[in-house]
This record gives structure tokens, sequence and C-alpha cells, in this order.
């Protein structure tokens, strides 16, 4: 597994750097026993493992638009033969009622409305009489301006209140649908929230669907790793919980800029999982070849990694040297790379294979100290 050096090295140094370093001028002193490793190649650092989190392709919230009781929940025979309410995981199919808020307070405002209507559009009816005969008698001079005037105000009175009283019945007709709670589409549920009796209000979230016939893996990746990924390239994948079936994975998404908080970018990749067997939540793997590692070609343990006395952002090793029969440890400055894999650091420059590193008590040596190397 490998993860991002940042803080965690310098959190390992700062820790490990107090009290640690010793002055030569106490000849008296007995040597530092330490253990040193060759640097060689590194056969073991050849990828970059990812870990990413198996998301629902397409994922709603199904929130009910009325408030009042739940009278009825999508029945569902499950494994044992009887009849029980949908559940999770569930698969339910488009236009399915999954739940119902009682409607006989949205059927009372309905018929109330229809009503009113009923009653609009009959002084409606009668206006439209009254008018068109008061405008042929205006026309043959045997009505009055004022009588005239008011028979064309009520209609247009009454034709408002029409107009109003289908729309207050549109609504309440809309209402008295909203009572049903049906699937927008094909999915599985992977969250219900209510029971039959529930009291919900408008904006209640009853169940959360999921389209998972594909699913989508979601990965943060620093800016050094996004020449690896390109849209439209397959990618392979492993979960734990199908470890001998390796998974392809579409790139479908590269972030245009870092996070703020993770400074990584994430990236999508589409998976088709039109069997099932990948679950939302799921953990999986994903490794790329690390390009930057293997020009390294050596590394070394993060214990034998301290901090640089020319420069507090870099790092260094000691290297022993042996002379006249006294082994002696000097603090040099290198360049590591960008990734840990398990406890090995790759190191770009200031080191050359064949030499000996400490790699247990670096952290209590000063520079040029003699130590006693122990196998």
């Amino acid at each position: 597994m490998t993860f991002r050096l940042g803080q965690f090295l310098l959190l390992f140094c700062a820790l490990t750097a107090l009290g640690c370093h010793r002055s030569n001028s106490d000849s008296n002193s007995q040597l530092t026993v330490v253990r040193v490793q060759t640097v060689a190649e590194s056969n073991t650092i050849n990828d970059i493992s990812y870990s990413v989190s198996i998301v629902p392709y397409t994922q709603v919230n199904m929130s009910f638009k009325v408030s009042g009781y739940i009278e009825k929940i999508l029945q569902i025979q499950g494994s044992d033969g009887r009849m029980r309410d949908v559940q999770q995981n569930d698969k339910v199919v488009k236009g399915t009622l999954l739940a119902q808020v009682q409607p006989s307070e949205y059927l009372d405002q309905l018929t109330e409305a229809q009503a009113s209507l009923a009653k609009a559009n009959a002084g409606l009816s009668k206006a439209n009489d009254d008018y068109l005969r008061a405008r042929n008698l205006y026309a043959t001079q045997s009505l009055t301006q004022r009588e005239f005037d008011q028979a064309r105000k009520e209609y247009d009175s009454y034709k408002a209140e029409v107009t109003a009283a289908r729309a207050q019945a549109d609504d309440a007709r809309l209402y008295l649908a909203y009572t049903k709670l049906r699937v927008p589409w094909d999915g599985v549920i992977l969250q219900r929230n209510v029971e039959v009796g529930s009291l919900v209000a408008m904006g209640t979230v009853g169940f959360v669907l999921a389209n998972i016939e594909s699913v989508k893996a979601t990965v943060g990746v620093p800016d050094t790793a996004l020449n690896e990924f390109q849209l439209g390239d397959s990618l392979r994948l492993l979960t734990k919980s199908l470890p001998n079936t390796p998974i392809t994975g579409i790139v479908t998404e590269i972030g245009a800029e870092a996070d703020s908080q993770t400074r990584l970018f994430g990236v999508e990749l589409t998976i088709s999982n039109a069997d099932g067997r990948l679950k939302p939540g799921m953990i999986a793997r994903l490794n790329l070849p690390n390009k930057e590692i293997k020009k390294a070609a050596i590394s070394v343990p993060l214990s034998a990694v301290v901090r640089s006395q020319t420069d507090s952002q870099k790092f260094a090793v000691f290297v022993v040297d042996s002379a006249n029969g006294v082994e002696t440890a000097a603090l040099r400055d290198i360049e590591i790379g960008d990734e840990i894999y398990r406890n090995q650091i790759a190191v770009l420059q200031g080191l050359t294979q064949g030499e000996r590193v400490v790699v247990n008590g670096a952290q209590m040596l000063a520079d040029a100290e003699p130590v006693k190397v122990i196998p």
C-alpha cells in the first residue's frame, strides 16, 4: 500500500530528532551501536497502489412532497416466502409505488376545489349570457352605458374566479398525486427511512435509490501522478471481496483542480456492474506503474531518513565508512521521491549502490561520529 510522504515524514523526523544528536566532544563516551543496510537496486518499489471507493453511478434521495402519515409501503416476497416491506438491497422497477401517504385529506381538498370550480363555471355561464344580452341591447341603445359596464364587469369577475378555481383544483389534484412515492427508474434500494404509520413532513427522505448497473470508482491522486491517467483509459482494479477477479474501469473524469484540503485531484472510473457483484461502499485497489521510483533504482527504509543539517526542509542519511579499522557515520543530504511503499522510500539523488546507510540508530547520531556496527 502506498501513500503520500507529506507531513508524515516531517513529523517522523521532528519527533525523533528531539534530544537525539550527540556531540563528538566527549571522547570518553561509548560508541553508538547501529545497524546498517547496503544500498542496492530496489525491485519491490515498482508500482503505486491507490485505494478507491465504489459508489453508485446514480443515486437519489426520494423525498415526500406532502406531509401526512404513511399508509402503505411496497410489499415484496421475502426469502421465507412471506410478504414484507421493501428494504435495503431490494431491486425495484420504474413506476412501482414505494409508499403512500394517507390520501383522505388531499381527496377532501380536491373535492372542495372541484365543487368551487363547478360553482364558478355556473356563475360564468350565467354572466356570459347576461353580457351577450347586454351587448346586443347596448348596440340598439336599449341599455345605458352604466348597465352595460356592470354586465361586463360581472362577466370578467366570474371569468377570473373560474381561472383561480381551476388552478386550485389542479393543485389539489397534484398534491393528491404526490401522496404516492413512485420509483423514477430501475434501481436498488440503499436505504429505507420510514415505516407504516410514520408521520412525514414535506421534504422527508423516505428512501435512497441507486442505479448500480454501472458503478464508479473514485480516487484522489497527487499532481505528480496525473499524467498516468487519460480519459478513456482502461485500468484494472481488485477488491478484497473478489481477490481473484480483476475488474476493468474506464477513466471517465479527471478533476480540473485539486481539493483544497488534501491537495489531491479526483479521478473517476466507470465500471460495468450488470451482475451486481460490486456494492456501494466496497474498497478496491488500483495499481499503476511508478515511473519516478523505477528511475530512482534504489530505496532506503524510513528509519534511515533524518533531517538535513543544511536545510530544515530537506532530508539526509548517515553513510558508514571504514578507515583504519574505525567505522564512522557521515551525514549526507539526499533527494527523496514523493511516494512511500510499505516502509521504503525512493532515493533520487545522493546515494550510490554498495554504500552502507544506518537503518537503526540514525536518530542517535551526530555527523562524523564513530559507531559500532552490529549484524
